[in-house]
């Protein structure tokens, strides 16, 4: 956070219903180098940004606002999923309540305050304070998870070097994976042991990357440094591991995963927010305001997959189909795994009328993939484009028997078994 090319990344919403003061934090931040910037006038519009703003990544608040002041906001923040990760900065007036309202503010999490009227330098204080912080998620519960008393209270030791204040520990998976069930909004981060009786450190990570309010979540593996280690560790990264330690590790060896991944997370959130804002604008027709977050999102990280995606379909758009090919190559060629890349480039070729192409495409998705309707239904689609009833009709029924309440698979269907039946009373194939 600490210079202007960080801050260029990061979305800030600044709440406050005095014209005066919402227009200094703007003018403050702009000057401290932030660009996306979203001002509302209370706390109830807050929330409509919340909802309506892609990747908001700070909320700047006055604390005395009509219809919904800055507590409310604070609580309702921190209690919906989608936002308690969010740094939130309250803004007050130096009257003697406000110390009150303050410590009622600690109460409920928030990031940090800032006393009305105040300097730039202030602010700028306060906000490196506040992302320095929530780089370890202070508002969230930390997990840890390991057989080994020494290990695990070195780890919870460590943490609470490091400024968390809400830390379990457990001496195996099984009684962690049941803690963070029953508190599956509050968990911030994740340090498990690889070797752990009842539910081992891999098992827990495949259990977390499973369950959709965890699957974001950090999650760090503590293993040995054996070699057969470092196979378990490639293993994890398999899995989706954030990141790893391999025992034995110092304070500083822990620190430095922390940091690194909640960075990336960081970055790679508001790379999101990007693309997913391009795909929203091509939904609205908005192609080149599409075009520009997809640049976006690719100037951030050009071997992003999805970014690559919807680049192409904003070229395939406004272009040619053939311009938007190389996009969705390389969208595949990094993320094989991602079923639209085959369909996606297959309908290019398709549009080029290059059908040998297209098919093939599918018939490595076939190969490459699990069995879905979806990649045989496209495959029927250019079957039946080339009047080949018969092989329509065997994709189609290889679709319905994956998917048999797929109504467009259905219909389809019953379409190319009537082509297939005409062509035969005419003496046709």
């Amino acid at each position: 956070m600490g210079n202007k090319a960080d801050r260029i990344l990061i979305h800030v919403l600044v709440v406050d219903d005095h014209e005066d003061s919402r227009d200094t934090a703007v003018d403050y931040l702009k000057a401290l180098g932030f660009e996306q910037i979203t001002a509302v006038q209370d706390g109830r519009e807050a929330l409509v940004a919340l909802e309506e703003e892609a990747g908001i990544g700070l909320i700047l608040s006055d604390w005395d606002m009509p219809t919904v002041d800055g507590l409310t906001l604070l609580k309702r923040v921190r209690a919906n999923p989608k936002w308690a990760h969010i740094p939130f900065i309250i803004m007050s007036s130096p009257r003697s309540t406000e110390h009150e309202k303050i410590g009622a503010a600690i109460e409920d999490l928030v990031d940090d305050y800032i006393v009305k009227p105040f300097r730039i330098d202030t602010l700028e204080q306060k906000l490196d304070k506040t992302f320095a912080a929530s780089i370890h998620g202070p508002q969230k519960i930390c997990v840890v998870a390991d057989d080994d008393p020494d290990s695990r209270e070195t780890v919870v030791e460590y943490l609470q070097r490091f400024g968390f204040k809400r830390i379990e520990a457990f001496p195996d998976g099984e009684s962690a994976m049941k803690f963070m069930s029953e508190h599956i909004t509050d968990i911030g981060m994740i340090i498990a042991d690889w070797e752990m009786p009842k539910v081992k450190g891999v098992e827990l990570l495949e259990l977390c990357k499973r369950t959709k309010a965890l699957g974001d979540v950090p999650f760090f593996i503590i293993t040995s440094q054996a070699s057969i280690e470092r196979m378990k560790v490639m293993q994890a990264a398999s899995l989706h591991v954030d990141n790893y330690l391999l025992k034995p590790f110092t304070q500083r060896d822990l620190k430095d995963r922390i940091d690194r991944t909640f960075s990336k997370i960081r970055f790679e959130r508001e790379i999101n927010a990007s693309v997913e804002k391009g795909f929203e604008d091509l939904e609205r027709g908005r192609a080149k305001a599409a075009l520009m977050n997809f640049q976006k999102a690719l100037k951030l990280n050009p071997e992003f997959d999805m970014g690559l995606s919807g680049m192409g379909d904003a070229i395939f758009r406004t272009k040619t189909a053939a311009e938007a090919i190389p996009y969705y190559q390389k969208a595949l060629a990094i993320n094989p795994g991602r079923e639209i890349h085959y369909i996606k480039l297959s309908r290019a070729y398709d549009k080029k009328d290059e059908f040998g192409k297209a098919t093939n495409i599918l018939t490595a998705a076939m190969n490459n993939l699990a069995p879905t309707a979806a990649v045989h239904l496209e495959l029927a689609r250019l079957y039946m484009k080339k009047e080949m009833y018969r092989k329509a009709v065997d994709a189609l029924t290889e679709a319905i028997k994956i998917e048999p309440d797929n109504t467009a698979v259905g219909m389809l269907l019953i379409e190319a078994k009537q082509e297939l039946e005409n062509g035969r009373k005419k003496g046709g194939t």
